[in-house]
């Protein structure tokens, strides 16, 4: 899962945030070897999902997806992104 910050500074003062508060770090901020680029860090939430914060990213055209077999239904992935996404905002200190 990946999220979006503003600019770089934003991206070390949350690093910082979260290494100081003890998360494990899978990528220091740096500027990312993805496609796309940008700058950013991945770090583990407590369940062990990745999550990415990054900025600066480019923007690319979406492409047409055809259909596809899902592994797993709709409904457990919407409930994994939330479970994802409140885990990320307790790391952060984030309202819930």
């Amino acid at each position: 899962m990946a999220f979006g910050a503003g600019d770089a500074a934003s991206v070390a003062a949350l690093a910082e945030r979260l290494i100081a508060a003890g998360v494990h770090i899978d990528r220091e901020p740096r500027p990312q070897d993805t496609p796309g680029g940008g700058y950013g860090f991945r770090f583990f939430d407590p369940e062990g999902r990745l999550i990415e914060v990054s900025c600066h990213v480019a923007q690319r055209t979406a492409r047409l997806l055809g259909p596809r077999v899902d592994s797993a239904p709709a409904q457990s992935r919407t409930e994994l992104l939330a479970e994802a996404w409140s885990a990320a905002k307790r790391l952060l200190g984030l309202p819930a």
